[in-house]
């Protein structure tokens, strides 16, 4: 195209030129119209294939949270009465509990890298933080009533976060963004905001409980290395919260 636009300049054919030149620049306009769209189609597929894994992550994390808590207050009354068998019994449940950590910090490496969700990284990282407590005092042999309510919270979140994720939309969060999108795009978006949002609240819900409990447990009682892991976590949940609210403000006041 071009050259016939050169070669008809050449000859002084001015218009002829120029309709070649235009030509060759909706050549072009619609080609990049093309790998915008397949880009799209491209990401959309992607985001719907991490939701799914992330999904089935928490599925898997769920349901063997909800067998250690239940091995856990099968085993209360054994460790009580002081028997050595349930207190190893007790022990063997942490390595179960180490690979429920293991599978979210799966999840979050997998959420990272494909910028899957703004605060759902650290949301997983706030569960990943409280089985690593759990984990820690299974292994000491620890399954008091304490420790089978942290089991409990570690549930109430993963449902939690499965709800929200069940509702995250594959809009990109880029494209979802541009100019001249369709009503079915802003609809995208607009559920993809809303999804932010509620894993935030999330995110923020789980940080104050625990900042409620550690400081109550650090007043009252000797520094444990369970409790100063958890002192150590919370600080950097706490940033992760101030974070993910900066990054969805700034996500929003682009729409």
């Amino acid at each position: 195209f071009m050259a016939g636009a050169e070669s008809a300049f050449g000859k002084s054919q001015a218009g002829n030129g120029n309709g070649e030149q235009g030509r060759a620049l909706e050549a072009l306009k619609y080609a990049e119209n093309l790998l915008a769209e397949e880009a799209e189609r491209l990401a959309r597929q992607l985001r719907r294939e991490v939701k799914k894994r992330v999904t089935d992550g928490l599925t898997i994390m769920l349901e063997e949270q909800t067998a250690v808590r239940e091995r856990t207050v099968a085993l209360q009354s054994p460790v009580k009465e002081g028997s050595r068998q349930a207190l190893a019994a007790v022990a063997a449940l942490a390595k179960r509990e180490e690979r429920i950590a293991a599978v979210a910090q799966e999840l979050i490496n997998v959420v990272e890298e494909t910028e899957f969700g703004i605060a759902l990284p650290a949301a997983l990282a706030a569960v990943r933080d409280a089985t690593d407590s759990v984990q820690m005092s299974l292994a000491d042999g620890d399954a008091s009533s304490d420790v089978v309510a942290a089991e409990k919270q570690i549930e109430a979140d993963l449902k939690a976060m499965l709800d929200v994720v069940s509702e995250m939309s594959d809009a990109n969060s880029r494209s979802g963004r541009r100019g001249g999108q369709s009503a079915d795009e802003q609809r995208k978006e607009q559920s993809r905001i809303i999804s932010e949002l509620k894993m935030l609240r999330l995110l923020q819900s789980r940080v104050h409980q625990s900042t409620i409990d550690v400081d109550g447990k650090r007043a009252s009682a000797a520094l444990t290395s369970v409790l100063r892991k958890r002192i150590e976590d919370l600080e950097g949940r706490q940033e992760d919260v101030r974070d993910a609210t900066e990054r969805l403000a700034e996500a929003r006041g682009d729409e």
